[in-house]
């Protein structure tokens, strides 16, 4: 599951989305919109693209709101998805294998321009490198405590601006998709370990256990991403 959290590294603090501010439009974010638009996008985008939902109102909830960033990367090394371990003082999923994000704050003005505001605090991601597609229909925690908007962005260059915060994480990788597929086939993980290629910092690991929310997630973007190459290799008529 993705981390719902603030961006001071502990449980959100910040108010619940009150109704009428629930349901305003977005601002536009500062990342690029790529929804509608082919833009050079590789072909195994084409089942991820499928999935994003309309832009429009959010609907009114009880629970508090979250946003995660799914960033997938094409940079010449095959389709990789990037993921974070949660630093291990933190109080919600400590050591946890999330995607970057955290609680919706008042000033966003809705889950793109969180989920790309909560990736540069946490991981120094540079938000013009990526391009946002859009956004994953919403989702709840495990707990019940949080409604989360997967937000989902990719880019040929990803671009750490600096090193990440240790408030925040312990670790940044980019997975394999294909990796990720031979895992999810056999289920949702529990618990993860992979060699990791992160910007800047070669030959790491990152393991820890994955919340249920973002094995899901997890299985539906390999799925979504791996239907389409199967179907691009698959032959005519």
């Amino acid at each position: 599951m993705s981390r719902p959290h603030s961006s001071r590294g502990s449980v959100p603090e910040v108010p619940s989305i009150t109704s009428s501010s629930a349901v305003r439009q977005e601002r536009p974010p500062p990342g690029r919109l790529a929804v509608g638009v082919d833009d050079g996008q590789p072909p195994w985008l084409i089942g991820v693209r499928r999935r994003i939902i309309a832009d429009g109102a959010l609907r009114v909830v009880s629970q508090r709101r979250a946003a995660i960033l799914v960033v997938l990367v094409d940079d010449g090394a095959g389709p990789r998805v990037l993921l974070t371990r949660r630093a291990d003082h933190l109080h919600y999923l400590p050591g946890a294998i999330t995607f970057p994000g955290g609680s919706l704050e008042v000033t966003d003005g809705g889950p793109v321009a969180a989920a790309l505001r909560e990736a540069e605090e946490e991981i120094a991601l540079d938000p013009a490198s990526v391009d946002v597609l859009g956004r994953f229909p919403d989702r709840t925690t495990a707990d019940k405590r949080f409604v989360v908007t997967p937000v989902i962005a990719w880019t040929r260059h990803l671009h750490l601006a600096a090193a990440p915060s240790p408030d925040e994480v312990s670790g940044v990788g980019l997975i394999p998709l294909a990796d990720l597929s031979a895992l999810l086939g056999r289920g949702q993980p529990t618990r993860i370990c992979f060699d990791i290629s992160t910007p800047g910092r070669p030959g790491t690991t990152l393991e820890g256990p994955v919340p249920p929310m973002t094995a899901a997630l997890l299985v539906e973007i390999a799925a979504a991403c791996e239907s389409d190459r199967s179907s691009d290799a698959s032959p005519a008529g």
